[in-house]
């Protein structure tokens, strides 16, 4: 029966390569994840966070028993989701014609069991599911916050979020910060000594929180309290960590062409070093458990290490990507398409534009869902 009703969800997603991100002006933009991975996408660049085998968060003992599952969040409440990037569920609001509004849903993450969405305009948009069609709204209200010293976590946006070592962080504008030590649930703000830049990403690697901002990245070894700045470029930068490496990419446009930034850490974000130019400008790369993933003109690039890639030449290859530890699932515009080995890529259905997507697993122990409705497409 608990396979049964997540078969009725089937939008659920995995981890991620593209070349697109969320938009690097304005009230904000998007983040990253763990537990699952994470790929941000928009007009700015893109940011992945986790995947393979790291992707599946979990509960400990074992592997968790469950479906893996994609899912995806946007503007005006959208939420999509899928386990088979076939049959998606999709849900939203109505339009306001401001992106920038309240039930904006700039980025999600999966970890323990839950898939958080984070965003907001002046807010905090929090919502949490456990099967991606099921969502709790708006746990983290204008009011939650009383008596925080600026930047209040309530009423500033939220631009990423991410899971690690029992704890979730969220980041956003102004460089305000909060966290959540009860799965998603309820949230406190985070007040280090020194206030961040806005953050547009999280991520989280083998005991530290990396923060993408506006200034570069945010390292933070201590679940939040403090931070090292890295002044690795003067944009906007998504994050994405796998096999023990760090990598934030930006993309800006400086109004005639896009410029581009790429670094990585190898000692767990503590020092930091360009990329290989291969991946400069290339789609966001994607960790699958035992090797990097990024796609480029013609193909995709593929390296065990970060470092030393490896060009396949495959036409067509989808312009975002992300893995579920089982299925490779893309888009060519609006359009899916899903692979089992990166080169034969069939057809899926349209869907929706969104800014970000995640990869988790629907547990069975959190099946049926009960006592919280299914979202509604009202789009």
């Amino acid at each position: 029966m608990k396979r049964t009703a997540l078969g009725a969800l089937v939008v659920l997603v995995g981890w991620g390569c593209s070349d697109a991100s969320e938009e690097t002006t304005g009230p904000g933009s998007g983040g990253g994840g763990t537990g699952g991975a994470t790929t941000t996408v928009g007009s700015g660049g893109s940011s992945t966070t986790g995947a393979g085998g790291e992707a599946a968060g979990g509960n400990g003992g074992g592997a968790p028993q469950g479906v893996p599952a994609v899912v995806a969040v946007g503007n005006w409440g959208l939420r999509l989701a899928t386990s088979d990037g076939v049959s998606w569920n999709t849900c939203r609001n109505p339009s306001t014609g401001n992106d920038h509004s309240p039930d904006l849903l700039r980025n999600v993450a999966y970890g323990n069991g839950v898939f958080i969405a984070v965003g907001g305009d002046a807010n905090s948009m929090v919502m949490r599911s456990v099967d991606g069609i099921h969502w709790e709204e708006d746990l983290h209200p204008t009011n939650a916050c009383p008596g925080e010293p600026y930047p209040a976590s309530c009423t500033n946006w939220s631009g990423g979020v991410a899971y690690g070592d029992g704890v979730w962080i969220a980041g956003g504008g102004n460089g305000a910060l909060m966290k959540s030590v009860d799965d998603g649930l309820t949230w406190v703000g985070i007040d280090p000594p020194q206030t961040l830049p806005a953050v547009r990403d999280v991520t989280f690697g083998n005991g530290v929180f990396v923060a993408g901002t506006d200034l570069g990245v945010a390292v933070s070894t201590d679940q939040g309290s403090t931070w090292t700045l890295h002044n690795l470029w003067p944009h906007s930068m998504n994050v994405t960590y796998g096999g023990g490496v760090f990598i934030a990419k930006g993309r800006w446009w400086n109004g005639s062409a896009l410029e581009y930034h790429c670094e990585l850490s190898q000692d767990l974000g503590s020092s930091w070093s360009p990329c290989d130019t291969v991946i400069v400008d290339s789609g966001e790369p994607v960790w699958d458990g035992s090797q990097w993933i990024a796609g480029v003109s013609d193909g995709y690039v593929s390296s065990p290490d970060a470092v030393a890639w490896t060009f396949h030449d495959v036409p067509n290859f989808p312009s975002q990507c992300i893995y579920t530890g089982e299925l490779w699932i893309g888009r060519r515009g609006a359009g899916t398409v899903t692979s089992t080995d990166l080169v034969n890529w069939q057809p899926g259905p349209d869907v929706p534009g969104f800014r970000a997507w995640t990869t988790g697993i629907v547990l069975d122990s959190n099946l049926p869902v009960e006592n919280i409705p299914a979202c509604q497409d009202n789009g």
